[in-house]
């Protein structure tokens, strides 16, 4: 007998059903396979720790089916050896199915190295979403504003090709596919491992993978999506972590350099970065760091998205000690306060 999903508080605010069906056992795990039989697109998000990265481990794989039901399957990963999770990668590796996902980059490394599992067919809306800014017409002040508020550098930000990634609730703010405002509690990211699970930690997983998929409809409807070029583009940009996690500092929230564009380079000058290991025409290197990998390959010559990461990065680690003051700062007055009150002093 196949378990009922759960309800989901979402469905009562939207005009799409949604359910969630959490796979933990054996039977649900073997239900939620038989379900997903026959379906040719799905949207897929990972939780877990430090995704992708040295020391990673994944939590939850949630799945949603495009058009053939309004469930969203996740599957619990602590509670399954991987031969048992053979099906679901079996879904996973086919390439006559269409994997929907927002950033899939930490998500491929993670099942890759973690799992020996190779996602195929690959679709990343992270990208689309990008394309739609230039399909709607925002320019360069839009690309400024964005950047400025990652602490990019000046240098970076005058390059036209310096991208800002954007983030998924964030997207669906943006192209407005809620029919109204709603608030997404926030996960505590370092609780992923520890069972049983939360509510709020089984509603942000359901909920992200909803969210690709009503922003996939909304592309779609938009013509933001070109069947023809994004998929081999999504594959390329997911599998950027094939050959090793990334380290902790590797991470940041731009675009990779001249990845939407044409990359010829100029008789052929072309040489690779070596923090992102793609090979890279001039113009995608600052001059001192084209010299650099030119002369000395692997030792440090760095593409213009990856060495404005520091400074992306040194940038949002002094934002957030700045948060963490405060808050320790509201803490205290707090308890000041209350200690106050409790001997009877004047505030």
């Amino acid at each position: 007998m196949i378990p009922s999903p759960v309800s989901f508080p979402l469905a009562a605010t939207m005009s799409t059903p949604h359910e969630v069906l959490l796979c933990d056992t054996v039977q649900t795990l073997a239900n939620a396979i038989e379900r997903l039989r026959g379906v040719t697109s799905i949207g897929m998000d990972c939780e877990g720790q430090n995704l992708g990265i040295t020391g990673g481990s994944l939590s939850i794989l949630a799945l949603r089916p495009i058009g053939k039901d309004e469930t969203t399957y996740l599957f619990d990963f602590l509670y399954f050896s991987d031969a048992e999770l053979r099906p679901l990668f079996d879904i996973l590796e086919d390439e006559a199915i269409l994997k929907l996902v927002w950033d899939g980059r930490q998500d491929f490394s993670e099942l890759i190295h973690g799992h020996n599992v190779e996602l195929r067919n690959v679709l990343d809306l992270q990208l689309a979403d990008i394309i739609s800014r230039i399909m709607r017409g925002l320019g360069h002040v839009d690309r400024m504003k964005r950047l400025k508020g990652c602490g990019c550098p000046a240098w970076a930000i005058k390059n036209p090709s310096v991208q800002r990634l954007g983030w998924l609730k964030g997207a669906v703010d943006e192209h407005s596919v809620l029919p109204g405002p709603m608030t997404k509690e926030k996960a505590d990211h370092d609780k992923w491992l520890l069972r049983p699970l939360s509510p709020t930690q089984i509603e942000y997983a359901a909920r992200d993978v909803l969210f690709i998929d009503l922003l996939y409809r909304h592309f779609i409807a938009h013509n933001y999506i070109d069947m023809q070029t994004l998929p081999a583009l999504s594959m390329e940009y997911v599998t950027a972590r094939r050959e090793r996690r990334a380290g902790a500092t590797e991470t940041h929230g731009l675009l990779p350099i001249c990845f939407l564009e044409n990359r010829s380079g100029k008789n052929g000058e072309f040489t690779k970065c070596y923090a992102c290991w793609r090979y890279l025409p001039k113009r995608a290197f600052m001059d001192d760091q084209w010299d650099t990998a030119v002369r000395m390959p692997g030792a440090g010559g760095r593409c213009i998205s990856c060495f404005a990461r520091a400074r992306c990065n040194a940038f949002m680690k002094r934002a957030h000690c700045r948060y963490e003051k405060r808050q320790k700062d509201k803490g205290e007055t707090e308890e000041k306060k209350q200690k106050q009150e409790r001997d009877g002093l004047p505030k």
